[in-house]
């Protein structure tokens, strides 16, 4: 793991601490690094409020107040929501799967696509302080940590559609499995699929 960029190390390694409720070594983990100028408060913060989407807000607030106490005022700013940015990176992450995806979406609710392409992704997912590969490098080792397989292949397909590697996309698998304690090889199975050109 060492070979990986210290940074999304970091910001990977908090997110999947937090996923699997290790709060106190999350903890630990950002005093050290900030001390060493690893990550910024900034980065720091806009992880655990893109965690909003995956573990909910119960546990980004646990975890903002928590980063407060050990750094202090928390720089995050109000961001407006956009219906149009939202689709944009909506389209970033899912390609000429998008259609599929919003059509499944409404065939639960009519609300769905809307709310999703909104505030999920016209909210969070494209705030400005966190580039689109860090976003999608969390999103995607959290759900697999969660065994939330389908949603993690879709965030494997927009890792790749980031242009991160197949070897990295496995490497930070297997970084979420260390970190983790849990068995992801059906995880690794999958990506390895899909970036085989199998499913």
């Amino acid at each position: 793991m060492s070979d990986l960029p210290p940074r999304e190390r970091t910001l990977v390694t908090l997110a999947v601490l937090l996923a699997v409720g290790c709060r106190d070594e999350a903890d630990r983990l950002i005093r050290r690094t900030l001390k060493r100028e690893i990550v910024s408060i900034k980065d720091a913060s806009e992880t655990i409020l893109h965690l909003a989407l995956l573990l909910g807000v119960p546990s980004t607030l646990d975890a903002l107040e928590r980063l407060s106490h050990s750094a202090g005022a928390i720089p995050l700013t109000f961001f407006k929501p956009s219906h149009v940015r939202g689709k944009k990176t909506f389209l970033a992450v899912y390609g000429e799967q998008a259609p599929i995806v919003l059509k499944r979406l409404k065939a639960v609710s009519s609300f769905l696509p809307q709310w999703i392409l909104r505030d999920v992704y016209g909210t969070v997912f494209s705030r400005p302080g966190l580039d689109f590969r860090t976003r999608e490098l969390v999103t995607m080792t959290v759900l697999a940590t969660q065994g939330l397989h389908k949603q993690f292949l879709s965030h494997v397909r927009g890792a790749h559609r980031a242009n991160i590697a197949e070897s990295e996309i496995l490497h930070w698998i297997a970084v979420a499995q260390n970190i983790s304690g849990r068995d992801l090889a059906y995880a690794k199975t999958i990506a390895a699929r899909f970036l085989h050109g199998t499913s």
